[in-house]
């Protein structure tokens, strides 16, 4: 059995709500002033949760561990795609000066029959 207080706490609702209830003849109360749980149930359905009965979600376990491997094979294939970048820059520069060595032999010696290229 519950006082008025106790359930309009429970069920999250005002006292006057609850005496409104009782003067309307929709909710009954014992002789003793207390109202059966049953009662509540009947006339407002199921309590609201209490605030603290509400869990939060909990938080995800992060992996550091896990992380810290797969940034460490990150900064590697970075460190190795770099050195890659490198090396084709310089291919590319090499090449560069052969084909600009090549187009001034050419510049000098029309191979096409009918004048320069």
């Amino acid at each position: 059995m519950l006082s008025q207080r106790e359930a309009a706490s429970k069920w999250s609702l005002g006292r006057a709500t609850i005496q409104r209830a009782i003067k309307a003849g929709k909710l009954s109360m014992t002789p003793d002033k207390r109202i059966d749980p049953a009662e509540m149930l009947r006339v407002f359905g199921e309590p609201e949760p209490a605030r603290d009965a509400i869990s939060t979600p909990p938080k995800p376990t992060i992996d550091t561990a896990g992380l810290e491997a797969e940034l460490a094979g990150l900064r590697a294939e970075n460190a190795g795609l770099k050195a890659t970048v490198e090396a084709n820059r310089e291919t590319i520069d090499v090449l560069k000066q052969s084909l600009a060595l090549l187009g001034h032999d050419r510049a000098r010696r029309s191979w096409w029959p009918w004048g320069k290229a």
